[in-house]
C-alpha cells in the first residue's frame, strides 16, 4: 500500500491539506474577524478545516495498515496514544507524540530493543490510564443523571473510546484469521449476544430526542390551547420541539444562533434575548448541579427559579426586544403551570422529567 506510485498521491492530499487549512483560518480571521467584511464571512472559508479532519481521520486507518505490515509494535502504539489525545483531549498535548511519531524511523534505529519496548509499554499505559479518566468522567456523568441510561448511554461509552474500539476490532479479525473453524464457531456464538444488544440499543441519539420526535403537530400537548402566533421559551429541549411538537415559534434556541453571521439584525435580536435569558439560565444551571439528597442518592430536592429570573425573562418587552409569552420549565414554581407532560425514556418507559407550561402573565 505504501510503495510504488500509491504512496505519491497520499503524500500530495497531504500536503494540500497541511497548507490550505492554516492558509483558509489565517485568511477567515483577517477578512472576517478583523476586517469584518461580509462576503468573505459568507465564504465560510474557515470549514477548510473539515477537509482536513477527514483526512486524518481516513489516514488512520493507512497508518494502522502500515504500521502491522511492518509489524511494528511501538509505532502502533504510539499511534493510539497521538489518536487518543487528539480525539478527546483539548490542547496541543498530542504534538510532541505526532512529532515522535512521524519521526520514529529515524530514532528507531538508535534505540536499543529493550528501550523499544519500553516505549510501547509507556504508550500502552497511558492509553489505558486515558481510558480509565474519560470512562470515570461518563460514570460522573451517569450518577448525575440518576442512573438513567436513557439519558446518558454508560454502556455505549465504552464503544466511543477509539483506541478501545479500533483495539477490539483488530483483536478480533486477528483471532479469525488464526482460528480454526471450531474457533471461529466459537467467536461468531460470542458475537451473537453483542448484536442482539446492539439491535435494541442501535439509536444513538438522545432519548429526549426520541420521545419528543414520538409526538409530532400536538399543540395541544400540555392540554391547553396555545395562541398560533405565540413565543415559547422550552428550556432543556432540542431545538425540533417548538417546531415539531407544538407547533409554535420558539423564543430562543443556541441551535439558531448558527447564521447569525449573515444578518447583523439577527445578531442584535438574539444577544437582547440572551441577555433575557441569563438569569433563568443561570439558575437552571445551579438546579443541575446540586447535590442529590443524602437519604436518596437517586433523587434531588425540588428545584425552582427564582421569581426575579422569572420576572426578568418575562418582564414587557418592545418591538426590538419582545418577550417570550409561554414558558415551559422542567421544573416546578409556585405559581400555578397551565398544564404539564411527562417524558417517558428507555425501554422501561421509565418517568425522566415532566416539563410544565406556564404563560409569561402569570409569572410577572
Amino acid at each position: 500500500m505504501w510503495r510504488g506510485h500509491n504512496r505519491l498521491p497520499l503524500r500530495r492530499w497531504s500536503l494540500a491539506a497541511a497548507i490550505a487549512m492554516p492558509l483558509a483560518l489565517a485568511t477567515s480571521h483577517v477578512l472576517a474577524d478583523l476586517l469584518r467584511l461580509a462576503l468573505p464571512a459568507g465564504l465560510q472559508l474557515w470549514r477548510a478545516h473539515w477537509l482536513a479532519h477527514w483526512l486524518a481521520m481516513a489516514a488512520v486507518g493507512v497508518l494502522i495498515q502500515r504500521d502491522l505490515s511492518a509489524r511494528d509494535t511501538p509505532r502502533l502504539l504510539l499511534l493510539a496514544l497521538v489518536v487518543t489525545l487528539a480525539y478527546g483531549r483539548p490542547g496541543w498535548a498530542w504534538i510532541p507524540f505526532g512529532l515522535l511519531y512521524v519521526f520514529w524511523p529515524h530514532v528507531q534505529s538508535r534505540l536499543r530493543p529493550a528501550l523499544q519496548r519500553l516505549v510501547a509499554a509507556g504508550c500502552l499505559l497511558a492509553v489505558l490510564l486515558l481510558f480509565l479518566d474519560y470512562i470515570a468522567e461518563v460514570h460522573a456523568e451517569f450518577v448525575k443523571a440518576h442512573w438513567q441510561l436513557a439519558q446518558v448511554p454508560f454502556d455505549r461509552a465504552f464503544f466511543t473510546f477509539p483506541a478501545l474500539t479500533l483495539g477490539l476490532a483488530l483483536a478480533a479479525t486477528a483471532l479469525w484469521q488464526r482460528a480454526a473453524r471450531a474457533g471461529r464457531l466459537i467467536l461468531l456464538a460470542l458475537l451473537l449476544p453483542f448484536c442482539a444488544y446492539a439491535g435494541l440499543r442501535w439509536d444513538a441519539r438522545p432519548a429526549l430526542y426520541k420521545a419528543l420526535e414520538a409526538h409530532p403537530f400536538q399543540p395541544d400537548l400540555f392540554g391547553v390551547h396555545l395562541p398560533e402566533h405565540a413565543q415559547v421559551y422550552w428550556e432543556r429541549a432540542s431545538s425540533v420541539a417548538n417546531w415539531l411538537v407544538i407547533n409554535r415559534a420558539d423564543y430562543h434556541s443556541p441551535q439558531q444562533l448558527s447564521g447569525l453571521v449573515f444578518s447583523p439584525g439577527a445578531a442584535a435580536d438574539a444577544r437582547a434575548r440572551m441577555d433575557r435569558l441569563r438569569p433563568l439560565r443561570q439558575d437552571v444551571q445551579k438546579c443541575l448541579d446540586a447535590p442529590a439528597l443524602p437519604a436518596t442518592p437517586k433523587a434531588k430536592a425540588p428545584c425552582r427559579i427564582s421569581d426575579a429570573a422569572l420576572r426578568t425573562v418575562c418582564a414587557p418587552g418592545t418591538a426590538a426586544a419582545p418577550a417570550p409569552d409561554y414558558l415551559i420549565l422542567p421544573y416546578r414554581q409556585s405559581q400555578p403551570a397551565l398544564g404539564q407532560w411527562t417524558v417517558t425514556l428507555g425501554l422501561v418507559e421509565e418517568p425522566a422529567r415532566t416539563y410544565y407550561l406556564y404563560d409569561c402573565r402569570d409569572l410577572r
